[in-house]
């Protein structure tokens, strides 16, 4: 894999800011792409050397089915360690969409040095390189990293980001909240188990190019070839699993499928009642409204204090935004 010149940033950990409903965009509520842990459905599936990818029974996030893949360390071997299932062509610059997938790293998990990936956003730039991931999502340790490629086509800049902290046997919910750009138009938001832990808002979040990019999961142990350190730790085979794993347009979709996997809702997230009576020296919430810190509204026939200035829109009710208001 060339990308010529390329840099690499480490940032330390991020704290989340902001737990806060995404809302929908105008206009584009659809799924274009969803699978339930089976091998049925995906572009092609993907299995390295000694890598397996099977669909199997348990654990499952949801449902009856999960996608397990392994890994399995070869000093002999001097190729990479991909296991993996791919969704061509759903991502590309000016668009917008969310991608969510459940990731379980194996109950004996062990957290030795080696940096592995369960998500990547990937492409061919033409003119500059191989495939290229431009985000990816990493396990190092026992931390939960994001990868993000960003600046010139044929030398980008890689910057690390530590978002959370991570552990064997469990069940993580990623949601991607991104809006694909080169310039300070970009957004790209992480959700784990529904509370945001990252964001960055009018910012470039790729390279300038508008090749499609696939989206993959499963399991890379890219450290395994490509890092000086190499295998480290003890565990020569590496297993995780994925499962719900959908390419939506509204927050409803992407997080919804979560908690009703074999009725996925496909619009948004209705909201919270509206107010039946103002309390006494509050007026009632309305989208659109520029709020101060303090500020005190009420809805549903409750009175919420409002803890950062903002401008309200739908999908931000009080009772659905804890981070902006505060019942008192």
């Amino acid at each position: 894999m060339r990308i010529g010149r390329a840099r690499t940033l480490l940032l330390g950990t991020v704290t989340a800011a902001v737990v806060l409903v995404a809302t929908a965009v105008p206009g584009q509520a659809s799924i274009t792409f969803q699978n339930a842990g089976t091998l049925a459905g995906w572009d092609s599936v993907g299995r390295e050397h000694l890598g397996t990818v099977d669909q199997v029974a348990a654990p499952a996030l949801a449902g009856s089915e999960a996608l397990k893949f392994t890994q399995t360390y070869d000093p002999a071997w001097t190729g990479r360690y991909h296991s993996e299932v791919t969704r061509k062509g759903v991502a590309q610059r000016g668009t917008h969409r969310y991608y969510s997938y459940a990731f379980r790293l194996s109950d004996d998990w062990e957290f030795a040095w080696n940096s592995g990936s369960v998500m990547q956003m990937i492409t061919v730039f033409k003119g500059c390189s191989n495939w290229v991931p431009t985000f990816m999502d990493a396990v190092e340790n026992d931390d939960f990293l994001l990868h993000l490629r960003t600046g010139d086509l044929c030398a980008p800049t890689t910057t690390k980001f530590r978002v959370a902290k991570l552990e064997r046997g469990k069940w993580y919910r990623v949601v991607h909240d991104i809006t694909f750009a080169s310039d300070n138009t970009g957004r790209y938001r992480v959700f784990l188990n529904g509370t945001q832990v990252f964001s960055r808002t009018g910012r470039p979040n790729m390279v300038a190019s508008d090749s499609p990019m696939d989206w993959r999961v499963g399991l890379y142990m890219g450290s395994w070839a490509k890092d000086a350190r190499g295998f480290q730790g003890t565990q020569k085979t590496k297993t995780a699993y994925i499962d719900q794993a959908r390419v939506s347009s509204t927050w409803a979709e992407a997080n919804g499928w979560f908690g009703s996997p074999t009725t996925p809702p496909t619009s948004a997230r209705p909201t919270t009642a509206p107010p039946t009576g103002a309390p006494t020296g509050a007026s009632a919430w309305a989208p659109g409204t520029a709020y101060r810190a303090g500020d005190q509204v009420s809805y549903g026939g409750q009175r919420y204090r409002c803890t950062q200035a903002h401008t309200s829109q739908t999908g931000w009710e009080p009772p659905n935004a804890p981070a902006l208001w505060q019942r008192s």
